[in-house]
């Protein structure tokens, strides 16, 4: 078959036994039924075999070691064994392979010298039955584990210095060897340390706000009081937790004396309890309130001042007593939204009035990423699309939430919403990352060392949850970086000016104070910066000099230290000024010559303790000030 030139899909040929002849057979995707492949001399990648879902049925290949070329089985799904494998130089792209430990021959993973890291291998579920691998300390090359599920012992893994992208670790209680984590010296973080079922020992956790994956605490058995957990103080970030009424010990939550804010808590059933939450505002998952049973109505919550920040809510249909949602500072009329069932990610839209029997979103005028989507109806729920590589006319993929590969789709421009992409280094096509959002780590994208050679990325303003960028020496600035957790590491960044939508700084652990990040000059125009009360370490603003503007600084507490700011009113998107608690009257800010200026300033009927305007000399009008929405 060597000289039939265009053959290009071979899929109908069922009992093909040898390729290596047809030069120009590039990818093998549909080849169903082809029973012998170590001879394929001329296959070099097997990454591209998009479509080939199964091997494990290839009844005739036992061996792939004399696939000399073959570099990546990434989507080789089901393979079972693979310790002949010679030429494999990396696991981390095997994104599928679910079970390892009927890899039968292999003793010792170091006999696989060059695997280097098995940090994205991410679906493996156990370890632990590999039977004969007993020490992972001869991995000599393996420096992460990020994945490793149930790991037993990890004292001897030498070069093992971070447990903080072990994201699935279920049980750590035991790692007999290992009763503190603080021995562990390097642990700094378990942020992806998911199903922890003991932390009492961990002397050092400072913080969980990180471990975004915990499902569930009710398991941590031996920790009666969350208090105990003396160094933890905010629970905001865990993201998942579904439920915290099954934590049997603890009764009350109001002695979780740290705890001050339940942001993330998802499914929270009862609240009236939680004696230090003052704010519910930004419990952003909190899907239904309905069963708040003692809250009757939210005017009851003294505390829940605004409603505006809970982007994930559901129904409000149920919360019978709520007539009004006229504090939504920035949604307008919300008063059909009983139908509508997603909206979290409508970033733009104004006015959802009409929205009640929402079809589809091109009508919506302030979106525009989706108003040209015309026939779409919806997409977010398409949640098992595994492969949209075929679907060529494809341009955006904004709401497809569980996409798993898309190195293929050649026509994508922006993946900002897809939401659970795990791995971009195949998106050959891509040529732009600045709207992927979701991207939660780069510098694990092994193949990609650079992104100065991605000529076209221009931007990462929408790499949402990007944590580390500090192996990106190119970049020069991450004007749009929203989300980005931790800059203290961004060595090459200079100016933090442009970080316009830069929403928490919280996790910056080590920055304790922002004059020492020496090259940040001016903070003015990071836009729109929500909150700043979290970075635990900054009480007041007063020495960061070279701060003029607190633009969108909304719960500054005090702003009569911060002696450079002399003008308010171009303060134009401060959105919340109820959380500047010492600020009694306005009076007080000497500075502040106007505010009949501050057009942006949404809300000043939360400002509790202002009790006059009348003092504010220079305000003329405000008599409307109570409900006032930028126009």
């Amino acid at each position: 078959m060597a000289d039939v030139a265009p053959v290009k899909r071979l899929q109908d040929v069922a009992h093909v036994k040898r390729l290596q002849d047809v030069a120009h057979v590039k990818r093998l995707q549909d080849v169903a039924r082809v029973k012998r492949l170590q001879d394929v001399a001329r296959v070099k990648r097997l990454q591209d075999v998009a479509h080939v879902k199964r091997l494990q049925d290839v009844a005739h290949v036992k061996r792939l070691q004399d696939v000399a070329p073959v570099k990546r089985l990434q989507d080789v799904a089901h393979v079972k064994r693979l310790q002949d494998v010679a030429h494999v130089k990396r696991l981390q792209d095997v994104a599928h392979v679910k079970r390892l430990q009927d890899v039968a021959h292999v003793k010792r993973l170091q006999d696989v010298a060059r695997v280097k890291r098995l940090q994205d291998v991410a679906h493996v579920k156990r370890l632990q039955d590999v039977a004969h691998v007993k020490r992972l300390q001869d991995v000599a090359p393996v420096k992460r584990l990020q994945d490793v599920a149930p790991v037993k012992c990890l004292q001897d893994v030498a070069p093992v210095k971070g447990l903080q992208d072990v994201a699935h670790v279920k049980r750590l209680q035991d790692v007999a060897p290992v009763k503190r984590l603080q021995d562990v010296a390097p642990v700094k973080r378990l942020q992806d340390v998911a199903p922890v079922k003991r932390l009492q020992d961990v002397a050092h956790v400072k913080r969980l706000q990180d471990v975004a994956h915990v499902k569930r605490l009710q398991d941590v058995a031996h920790v009666k009081r969350l208090q105990d957990v003396a160094r933890v103080k905010r629970l905001q970030d865990v993201a998942h937790v579904k439920r915290l009424q099954d934590v049997a010990h603890v009764k009350r939550l109001q002695d979780v004396a740290p705890v001050k804010r339940l942001q993330d808590v998802a499914h929270v059933k009862r609240l009236q309890d939680v004696a230090h939450v003052k704010r519910l505002q930004d419990v952003a998952h909190v899907k239904r309130l309905q069963d708040v049973a003692p809250v009757k109505r939210l005017q009851d919550v003294a505390h829940v001042k605004r409603l505006q920040d809970v982007a994930h809510v559901k129904r409000l249909q149920d919360v019978a007593p709520v007539k009004r949602l006229q504090d939504v500072a920035h949604v307008k009329r919300l008063q059909d939204v009983a139908p509508v069932k997603r909206l979290q990610d409508v970033a733009h839209v104004k006015r959802l009035q009409d929205v009640a029997p929402v079809k589809h979103l091109q009508d919506v005028a302030p979106v525009k990423r989706l108003q040209d989507v015309a026939p779409v109806k919806r997409l977010q729920d398409v949640a098992h699309v595994k492969r949209l590589q075929d679907v060529a006319p494809v341009k955006r993929l904004q709401d497809v939430a569980r996409v798993k590969r898309l190195q293929d789709v050649a026509h994508v421009k922006r993946l900002q919403d897809v939401a659970h992409v795990k791995r971009l280094q195949d998106v050959a096509p891509v040529k732009r990352l600045q709207d992927v959002a979701p991207v939660k780590r780069l510098q694990d994208v092994a193949p990609v060392k650079r992104l100065q050679d991605v000529a076209p990325v221009k931007g990462l303003q929408d790499v949402a949850h990007v944590k580390r960028l500090q192996d990106v020496a190119p970049v020069k600035r991450l004007q749009d970086v929203a989300p980005v957790k931790r800059l203290q590491d961004v060595a090459p960044v200079k100016r933090l000016q442009d970080v316009a939508p830069v929403k928490r700084l919280q996790d910056v652990a080590h920055v304790k104070r922002l004059q020492d990040v020496a090259p940040v000059k001016r903070l003015q125009d990071v836009a729109p910066v929500k909150r700043l009360q979290d970075v635990a370490p900054v009480k007041h603003l007063q020495d960061v000099a070279p701060v003029k503007r607190l633009q969108d600084v909304a719960p500054v507490k005090r702003l009569q230290d911060v002696a450079p700011v002399k003008r308010l009113q171009d303060v134009a998107p401060v959105k919340r000024l109820q959380d500047v608690a010492p600020v009694k009257h306005l009076q007080d800010v000497a500075p502040v010559k106007r505010l009949q200026d501050m057009a942006p300033v949404k809300r000043l009927q939360d400002v509790a303790p202002v009790k006059r305007l009348q003092d504010v000399a220079p305000v003329k009008r405000l008599q409307d000030v109570a409900h006032v929405i930028s126009p």
